[in-house]
């Protein structure tokens, strides 16, 4: 195993659209929070005392949510670049070699999956380191705190591992490259998507104000349930579990002022990244290499 991930290394210092998209990914980064701070000045201009504090308030959010913006693009979409390198195995024949000279399918995919690691580490680094100087320079730091933000950096590495292990069971069970990337992203948004409207179903409240008219003219405001509040049991549970185990949504959370729950939701990615791997290496473990 130890010369396969020696190999993998080599060949991935060499792999010129990694590099490019880091390149970007930092531009984008430091250019983002430049122009973030340039954009609150703008519209959160401070009017008078009164006002002060919500306003710096209102900054320094808008602030902390764009930061994090660039750096959840860059681990949704890192799911194109993994699954079209792993998916360039198989046309170049690497798969098919190591397996000839005598390595196990089981180191060989274990490999692919720290390389996939790797590669979603090294984005989410390169949209993250840049834009933290800015952030000192313009906004002086960070409006929910160094300890918060260093944890939701952490939690979105966490988050991207979840998916480099969902990117590697598909990049080695698919043979075209094109397809592997195609599946990767539809599933990626997919995730997104779901977690996103599952979300705002279990934040819905259990009532709403609502209006109601007499027949003597009289307006009289009222509460009405919410057909769409799922109450306490079994089932809001099991909503509750799949929305914090979709990496994608957590990745979006960590865009709003951070995520309270860091600990909770990188122990669901741990819990992913497993459950993902096992079900990647059993079936690759069964594939027939052609």
């Amino acid at each position: 195993m130890t010369e396969l991930l020696s190999a993998g290394l080599y060949r991935l210092r060499r792999l010129k659209l990694l590099w490019i998209v880091c390149g970007l990914l930092a531009l984008a980064s430091a250019g983002n929070v430049a122009w973030s701070w340039h954009a609150a000045l703008r519209y959160h201009t401070v009017l008078n005392d009164e006002v002060k504090a919500v306003t710096l308030s209102l900054r320094a959010e808008y602030m902390d949510s764009n930061f994090f913006t660039v750096p959840a693009m860059g681990v949704l979409f890192s799911s194109a670049l993994c699954a079209w390198e792993l998916g360039a195995e198989y046309q170049d024949g690497a798969q098919r070699n190591k397996l000839s000279v005598g390595h196990k399918r089981r180191d060989v995919y274990l490999t692919a999956l720290l390389l996939t690691v790797l590669i979603c580490a090294l984005l989410c680094l390169a949209a993250f380191l840049p834009g933290i100087p800015v952030m000192l320079l313009t906004a002086g730091g960070f409006g929910m705190g160094w300890t918060k933000a260093l944890l939701s950096m952490a939690g979105m590495i966490a988050a991207s591992a979840a998916f480099a292990s969902l990117f590697t069971l598909l990049g080695l069970n698919i043979q075209s490259r094109a397809a592997a990337a195609i599946v990767a992203i539809a599933l990626t948004a997919a995730l997104a998507l779901g977690g996103n409207i599952l979300r705002g179903r279990l934040e819905e409240a259990p009532t709403y104000p609502g209006v109601q008219h007499t027949e003597d003219g009289e307006t009289l405001f009222v509460t009405m349930s919410n057909p769409r509040y799922i109450p306490e049991g079994p089932w809001r549970d099991a909503l509750t579990l799949l929305v914090d185990m979709d990496p994608a949504d957590q990745v979006l959370r960590y865009c709003h002022s951070g995520e309270e729950n860091v600990g909770r939701l990188a122990a669901y990615d741990a819990l992913f990244f497993v459950l993902t791997s096992a079900a990647g290496l059993l079936i690759f473990r069964r594939k027939d290499l052609k």
